[in-house]
């Protein structure tokens, strides 16, 4: 998650090792990732995200990176009203009327050994 960026984005390996579908991007947003600005080249529309058995869905805009990587941006905070806390390091956001609660791993603190849906990483 990255509190920063105002769109969702996912980068094009990892929709290639998801299976997802997208089509040609029509806008010309460039997005800044890591510091490097990126243009996006597709998006995928309302992509199921599951957290903590919570189903969420948002558009995700596809750009060229070389790492697997999903950010949720503010599109994705405001639409399921969601606070992070980073004193406490949680995340609390609304789905399906129900208040959600997790806590938010630093992915710098951890090494991730295979694909996990089960933990939520801020980058």
């Amino acid at each position: 998650m990255d509190i920063g960026a105002c769109i969702s984005v996912v980068t094009k390996p990892l929709t290639v090792a998801l299976s997802l579908k997208w089509k040609l991007s029509t806008k010309n947003d460039v997005i800044v990732v890591d510091g490097k600005p990126q243009a996006a080249v597709g998006v995928v529309n309302d992509i199921p995200v599951v957290i903590a058995k919570a189903q969420t869905f948002i558009p995700l805009q596809v750009i060229n990176l070389a790492s697997k990587i999903l950010l949720l941006g503010t599109d994705w905070l405001d639409k399921y009203k969601a606070d992070v806390l980073s004193s406490t390091r949680k995340l609390r956001f609304v789905s399906q009327e129900k208040m959600i609660k997790v806590d938010v791993i630093n992915i710098r603190d951890q090494t991730v050994k295979k694909t996990t849906f089960s933990n939520l990483c801020a980058l």
